[in-house]
């Protein structure tokens, strides 16, 4: 099966490498993410395992469910990036009432 970037490739026209360039620009982002997640989620992971050892409440927290969410989704071949946002959003929002929980 021929890559849509083996397609553009084989073209050679100027908007095509310009289309390369975004395709490639875009793929990258998703590494990108797909890194980050894989690293929050093993620190996610680390941080509930040593709750558990120390006789914690061994449930995860919203934040790391939306973060294995996330890895889970930008895994994906063809990732929805929609959701991605959704999900980052909604991180983000968790954080700023965490943010607010603790200042009170």
């Amino acid at each position: 099966m021929v890559s849509e970037k083996q397609k553009i490739r084989s073209k050679g026209t100027l908007n095509n490498v310009l289309e390369l360039k975004e395709i490639m620009r875009h793929e990258s982002k998703i590494d990108s993410l797909r890194k980050f997640f894989a690293i929050s989620v093993a620190a996610f992971e680390m941080q509930h395992t040593i709750s558990i050892a120390f006789g914690f409440n061994g449930n995860k927290s919203y934040m790391h469910n939306l973060h294995l969410t996330a890895k889970e989704e930008i895994g994906k071949e063809s990732p929805d990036l929609s959701k991605i946002d959704m999900l980052l959003a909604a991180m983000e929002y968790c954080a700023e009432e965490n943010s607010k929980n603790k200042t009170k």
